[in-house]
């Protein structure tokens, strides 16, 4: 299966709460959604959803493609999709995404930074205070997401 251009997720995400009764996400909650996606795609499919790398960023895990697609829109709510190549998403990952969806797109920007601070996250075990580009590995976010699904 190949991997998905993390824009063309963040478009799911973006045309899925327009269809939810006309919201929008902000730039932070996409890229919090998106990489829950990547980590519970791997987690319950033992594959990467993006081909995209992720960064360690003072806010959280930064996919640094998807922040520069979505720059534009700055602290605003993202209302129309972004600019990225169309993908075909394997039912399994739609699946994924509606269930990523469903359990973290009604949460604030803060409250999904927050989630991805906790202890031990794969945030947590890599970043490093005013070091930029510190990439987040698909293994350890892996490891992280299968941990949380053996406890459900």
């Amino acid at each position: 299966m190949p991997y998905v251009d993390s824009r063309a997720i963040a478009n799911w995400f973006i045309k899925r709460a327009r269809r939810d009764g006309g919201r929008a996400l902000s730039n932070m909650q996409l890229q919090k959604l998106v990489y829950f996606a990547h980590g519970w795609n791997m987690a319950l499919h033992r594959h990467p959803l993006i081909r995209d790398e992720v960064q360690a960023w003072e806010f959280g895990p930064v996919i640094p493609t998807l922040y520069r697609a979505l720059a534009p829109w700055g602290p605003d709510p993202v209302t129309q999709p972004i600019d990225a190549p169309r993908e075909n998403l394997e039912p399994n990952e739609r699946d994924v995404l509606e269930q990523v969806y469903a359990a973290y797109a009604d949460y604030p920007a803060s409250t999904l930074s927050s989630l991805t601070h906790r202890r031990g996250t794969p945030w947590e075990r890599v970043f490093e205070p005013g070091r930029r580009g510190v990439v987040i590995p698909d293994n350890v976010i892996a490891d992280y997401f299968s941990g949380l699904a053996e406890k459900r």
